[in-house]
């Protein structure tokens, strides 16, 4: 798969010259990003499995050679990522010293050739973690049970540059298991599969 053409062309204006890393251990490219107030700077990209998530360990590993190598930000391209691997690009300048940013790359991509080269194509996405509520579920025949509410998710259009708010879902009530944990997944209308995990207690 060619990565570096298929990301050139999704990017929006603003970022340029992605190419590959001669000498790496975990990144994949690197890219020159013109946009904001700090003019040019250099950031890295680690692209994901073709057929898997992005884990957690390519997640760290690529962070901790981007800030070593002085990166201004670390790109996190896949077409799934882990919920431990997504908590981290959360946390990642925190933990690792260097802000990052998943990238959600759409199925399009495997189709080779017959790929539309078109910036309306959306050929990646920028997502945010969805922002959900736990509660304990209400009435006596829900006793012991658990809700979940969607309070939002920003989804950025490349198309059009702008964010858009997903809202408005509650679960049906449910029962706690073993790990005293709820998986919460929301796919947004262009098949992207964004993942939080909340502690029950």
């Amino acid at each position: 798969m060619d990565y570096e053409s298929n990301f050139n062309c999704g990017t929006k204006n603003g970022g340029k010259s992605v190419r590959p890393l001669a000498k790496t251990l975990s990144l994949s490219a690197e890219a020159i990003v013109t946009n904001g107030p700090n003019g040019e700077r250099a950031v890295a990209l680690v692209f994901g499995p073709e057929n898997g998530a992005v884990s957690e360990a390519l997640v760290a590993n690529a962070a901790k050679e981007a800030n070593a190598k002085n990166y201004a930000r670390l790109y996190v391209v896949g077409f799934a990522i882990q919920a431990a691997a997504r908590q981290f690009v959360e946390d990642c300048e925190k933990i690792a010293g260097v802000p990052a940013t998943y990238v959600q790359a759409t199925p399009d991509l495997v189709m080779g050739d017959l790929l539309k080269n078109m910036r309306s194509s959306q050929l990646f996405s920028v997502c945010g973690l969805p922002d959900v509520r736990v509660f304990k579920g209400k009435g006596k025949e829900n006793a012991g049970k658990w809700q979940v509410e969607l309070l939002g998710l920003d989804v950025f259009d490349p198309a059009t540059l702008e964010a858009h708010h997903l809202a408005g879902a509650v679960s049906a009530p449910f029962e706690a298991g073993e790990t005293g944990k709820v998986a919460v997944k929301v796919i947004d209308d262009r098949g992207n599969e964004l993942m939080v995990v909340k502690d029950l207690k």
